[in-house]
């Protein structure tokens, strides 16, 4: 691992650093028509209206 963390952020040191976005791969296993992609597109919806 590098010394920028697990998810590529600095220490909070400070308060003027400027965070990278990292890709994710995300794998959702589970039974057909349980609702898997409704969760991820809320999930991914939720992120957009905080920005």
């Amino acid at each position: 691992m590098n010394k920028s963390g697990a998810f590529g952020r600095s220490g909070s040191s400070g308060s003027s650093a400027v965070i990278e976005p990292s890709n994710i791969k995300l794998l959702l296993i589970g039974d057909a028509n349980v609702g898997k992609t409704a969760m991820i597109l809320s999930y991914c919806h939720e992120l957009m209206t905080r920005a």
